[in-house]
């Protein structure tokens, strides 16, 4: 379980890694933690010891920013605190949690002021009061989760916490810039912080060339100085997208957006935006309107190619982290179905759209253009597993 409000969440192995432990240990209830910025908006994570008359019992377990004071709990530390952030990211045993709040429906209850409300007194005068509202807060069924451990044995929690980098964990959309004096828990902080994901991706697991992250204050004057976007089923494993994408450049300014899964991509020299959507990125919609994974879905290959286009035109009004801009110019590649696009040892420049109907595919070499039928798919990756249990793939 995730909250749609942060984007990085599912970046690289965060969701893999946290329920792998889960199986592994038989785990009921597990979180993904983090670095906490000191007086941030956000709950943390603590190991709770508590005596009983059957003896000492252990939890990890969740307490909201709002009890700090009632819990006793100091924020101190410089410039993070000492106590690891509650991401909101969970693994659940959802048939122990469902059995469990049969007997406790309302966990972690609380009382959050948040804001000053005009209160009346009884002579009559107004005065501002906070006020707020109950809560109850799903993560904190794990003060149920108990283990009682006997004295000298090392404990084997139903509870346990994984620990990731904060840019790559959690980055929320909670306010916008002009509601708060900093820019944590905004939607362009959020924003930049995914793009900044994505540079370590593409240039230190890729082996793209490209210039360094602009800054989170020249983002916010002139707009990113590159933009990234792929769908997961690329990876999401930063090792497996590595094998898809090998090398290449990409220019100050340009866009790459990749709605695909089936990608394989070597010495792309871009320049400008190049845009790839697989309408089948995943499988083929039944008849009932559902999902159905298989092979039945977009491939492209791009090997030494070079595009060259005036890409996105920053000039017009902009609003990136919405995806809300316009282009100059643009290269567009469109698989319907099980469509096919390939190009190798060639330069395209301006505006231009490859649209590849389902059951063909479209080559760009050298000699020309050629649209061809295609009754089966002409590749795809293999996974096996490494000697070192990497996951390893093969165009075959």
């Amino acid at each position: 379980m995730r909250q749609i409000n942060n984007p990085v969440a599912s970046l690289d192995h965060t969701l893999l890694t946290l329920l792998g432990n889960a199986f592994d240990g038989h785990h009921d209830f597990g979180f993904v933690s983090c670095e906490r910025p000191v007086n941030v908006a956000e709950g943390v994570l603590v190991l709770k010891k508590e005596k009983k008359s059957e003896g000492d019992c252990y939890t990890i377990t969740n307490i909201e920013y709002t009890d700090f004071v009632h819990k006793g709990i100091e924020d101190v530390g410089n410039p993070y605190s000492k106590y690891p952030a509650n991401t909101n990211i969970l693994a659940v045993d959802l048939e122990t949690v469902e059995e469990l709040i049969k007997g406790h429906p309302f966990p972690g209850m609380l009382v959050n002021p948040k804001a000053l409300f005009e209160a009346v007194e009884p002579d009559g005068a107004t005065r501002e009061v906070f006020g707020g509202r109950l809560e109850t807060t799903m993560q904190n069924v794990a003060d149920e989760l108990h283990t009682f451990v006997p004295e000298g044995k090392k404990p084997s929690l139903r509870t346990f916490v994984c620990h990731g980098k904060r840019h790559k964990t959690l980055a929320t959309t909670k306010r916008t810039l002009k509601e708060c004096k900093g820019s944590e828990q905004t939607a362009e902080k959020a924003f930049y912080d995914r793009l900044k994901c994505h540079w370590e991706l593409f240039s230190d697991r890729c082996g793209m060339q490209l210039d360094p992250l602009c800054s989170f204050e020249e983002f916010l004057q002139a707009g990113p100085n590159y933009l990234i976007h792929y769908i997961p089923a690329l990876g999401p494993l930063y090792s497996v997208i590595a094998q898809k994408i090998r090398g290449g450049t990409l220019s100050k300014g340009s866009e790459l957006s990749l709605k695909i899964a089936e990608l394989d991509v070597e010495n792309l020299a871009l320049e400008g935006s190049l845009l790839i959507d697989s309408h089948n990125a995943l499988g083929s919609i039944g008849d009932n309107g559902l999902l159905l994974y298989g092979e039945n879905v977009g491939r492209c290959t791009l090997k030494n190619v070079t595009i060259q286009n005036k890409g996105i035109n920053r000039i017009s009004a902009v609003n990136y982290w919405q995806n809300e801009f316009a282009h100059t110019e643009r290269c567009v590649i469109v698989l319907h179905g099980n469509a096919e696009f390939y190009a190798e040892d060639v330069v395209i420049r301006g505006n231009e759209t490859f649209d590849v109907p389902a059951g063909h595919k479209m080559s760009l070499t050298a000699s020309g253009k050629r649209l061809e039928p295609l009754d089966k798919p002409s590749w795809r990756w293999c996974y096996s597993r490494g000697s070192d249990s990497a996951i390893v793939l093969k165009r075959e």
